[in-house]
């Protein structure tokens, strides 16, 4: 470390504001401009641009000594969610359990943020124990030191450090965009028979040709109401299988031994994977307990009661370089009688379609714990169209997908990168210019 950085009390570094709640018998109190910073809040953003909560100008004024500025560094401080740090990105307040500091000229936020950020056992560990949870009291969180630069140098470092997170925020917009283009070509296709319409009234379907003319230009009338004269209208029993995962015992659970195995808490809802949750199983397992990169999985149970998880869908994506995976017994397989290639999107997003998303809830089983039946799925009719249309379908959509893939790995690499930087710059060990050279080596 440089004889140039210094070991700061966070007391020097700014003012400390401890956060407060407006008296919640005035209506009028929320519901304004202000946004109200929680914890809740804080989910892994750097920059919290929107709040689940906010204030009106007579509620911010009742706290007014809890006013904190853009810019401002939040740290929560209570509970288990102590330890979560985030830039305040509008003039707002927070509750009681955010300690904020207001950063004074000669210190850059975002290296602040950067410097907490790592810091969260550290910060538990502090707290004390109160008669209901642990607290960082504003007296404590002020004595906590910081190692800081100078100023152009805390600025060098936050921007190497913002750079990858800038790039990594960018990844997951665009694998959004991707996805709900893949969405939206799902539903002007199968749901709203878009091109149909059009070559029914004489318009252009503004398709090329040979896909125009997979489309038929007529209607005709079903069970379900009116479908694309000669597509099928079909159970997806008659299309499909569904395997149940390994019943496994938490005594073989682990993070790093046995096969990796997806699991309810893989499941986001609204057909997103979270693969953070991903746990290793050593436990004995069938062939049928089996599930391949690409495969349809669906979540047969929801342990709240808000039926978002019941039923939804994933397509599993490789992950950290593996393609094969146990999945629990929470989670059913879905194994397709006719091809593969062209169903598993199709059927992913039939499977986000509203009227499914009914059904699933209608199915539910259970009073605490909610629960899907195979043929909850295996019953459900749908509109299935030529196996033309639906091999164009697929390999448009994988187009998208597998786009979504590689920027979902380069992400993973950058924040691998920045998880390996983050603390040697913080604690002097790397120098920006070494720092540099490793980002132009990940593409950055």
């Amino acid at each position: 470390m440089s004889s140039e950085w210094q070991t700061l009390p966070i007391g020097e570094i700014g003012k400390v504001v401890t956060g407060k709640t407006p008296s919640t018998a005035f209506d009028h109190y929320y519901g304004g401009e202000y946004p109200f910073y929680t914890p809740s809040d804080m989910d892994g953003r750097k920059r919290l641009e929107s709040t689940k909560r906010s204030l009106s100008t007579e509620g911010i004024d009742s706290i007014r000594g809890s006013i904190i500025e853009a810019g401002a560094v939040m740290v929560s401080c209570i509970g288990s969610d102590m330890g979560k740090v985030a830039i305040a990105a509008n003039k707002g307040a927070t509750n009681q359990q955010i300690n904020t500091i207001l950063v004074s000229r000669g210190f850059d936020p975002e290296y602040i943020y950067y410097e907490l950020s790592t810091r969260k056992d550290e910060l538990q560990m502090l707290a004390t124990s109160g008669s209901a949870q642990p607290i960082l009291n504003k007296g404590h969180f002020c004595q906590i030191q910081i190692c800081v630069p100078p100023l152009p140098e805390q600025k060098a470092i936050a921007h190497i450090l913002a750079t990858l997170d800038d790039k990594i925020e960018l990844n997951g917009k665009i694998t959004e965009t991707l996805e709900a283009m893949a969405k939206a070509l799902f539903k002007s296709w199968f749901v709203d028979f878009d091109p149909v319409r059009a070559k029914a009234e004489g318009r252009p379907t503004g398709l090329p040709a040979e896909i125009s003319d997979l489309f038929p230009d007529s209607f005709e009338d079903s069970e379900l109401g009116e479908i694309p004269s000669g597509w099928q209208l079909e159970a997806l029993g008659e299309i499909l299988d569904v395997d149940k995962g390994v019943s496994y015992k938490g005594d073989f659970l682990s993070d790093t031994e046995g096969l990796p195995m997806v699991n309810l808490g893989c499941f986001a809802g609204g057909g997103s994977f979270r693969a953070e949750k991903m746990k290793f199983y050593a436990g004995e397992y069938r062939e049928r307990h089996l599930a391949s990169a690409g495969d349809l999985l669906v979540a047969n149970t929801d342990m709240t009661q808000n039926r978002i998880i019941l039923g939804a869908p994933i397509v599993v994506p490789s992950w950290r370089g593996r393609d094969k995976f146990l999945f629990s017994h929470h989670t059913f397989a879905i194994r397709f009688r006719r091809s593969k290639s062209a169903f598993t999107r199709f059927i992913y997003f039939t499977l986000l379609k509203p009227s499914f998303r009914q059904v699933a809830a209608g199915h539910a089983t259970g009073t605490t714990v909610l629960a899907l039946p195979k043929d909850g799925i295996t019953d459900y009719q749908t509109v299935i169209p030529p196996a033309g249309l639906l091999n164009v379908f697929a390999a448009k959509v994988e187009a998208l997908y597998q786009k979504c893939q590689a920027l979902t790995e380069q992400s993973e690499l950058l924040a691998k990168t920045r998880d390996a930087l983050l603390p040697k710059l913080i604690s002097g060990e790397i120098r920006i210019p070494d720092a540099e050279k490793m980002l132009e080596e990940v593409g950055v």
